[in-house]
């Protein structure tokens, strides 16, 4: 992991001290290495990449964001005079981003125990007790993917996790258009 008062290599491999990294708990050396090749591919003018650039390269990456947290990225990147992000700003925005991602995590683990799930993810939990827990702790959910499910249907953690995303994807698609 990368910590405290380490700095960046620039692409022209000198150290930059102006460009220190934040306190990255989530992100790994060979996260930073991931990014640093994406943001090369994409800063063919050396100068920095522009927000469809960056927006690009979170896409790109296996979190299955949705386009309003795009939209949150390329709103919360800071940005040069020239209005391009350099790489010190994607590499804060995306330990934001994966803050975010383990909050959600965290926030997904604590809704399966109350749905009765194990504490080690494993095992099961009823449709039924998704649903009546939702209408008892006044829960939002997408219940169009459990409605048509024989009663005894029950889901897996990954299961439950990718519903609970499923959800929140229509909740956001629902106030964008409304």
């Amino acid at each position: 992991r990368v910590h405290g008062d380490t700095t960046l290599q620039l692409a022209a491999g000198r150290s930059e001290a102006a460009w220190p990294l934040m306190d990255s708990s989530f992100l790994t050396p060979s996260d930073i290495a991931l990014f640093r090749k994406m943001y090369e591919k994409k800063n063919t003018a050396g100068n920095g990449i522009d927000a469809w650039a960056l927006r690009d390269i979170f896409a790109s990456m296996p979190w299955g964001l949705s386009s309003v947290q795009l939209d949150q990225i390329i709103i919360t990147a800071r940005r040069t005079d020239a209005n391009l992000v350099d790489f010190a700003s994607l590499i804060e925005v995306a330990e934001l981003q994966m803050r975010r991602l383990a909050e959600t995590r965290d926030d997904t683990i604590a809704a399966w125990l109350v749905v009765g799930g194990s504490a080690d993810l494993s095992g099961t939990v009823s449709a039924d007790a998704v649903l009546r827990n939702a209408r008892r702790f006044e829960l939002s959910l997408t219940v169009r993917n459990l409605i048509h499910k024989p009663a005894d249907f029950a889901m897996t953690f990954h299961d439950f996790e990718a519903f609970l995303a499923d959800t929140a994807r229509s909740l956001e698609e629902t106030a964008d258009n409304g």
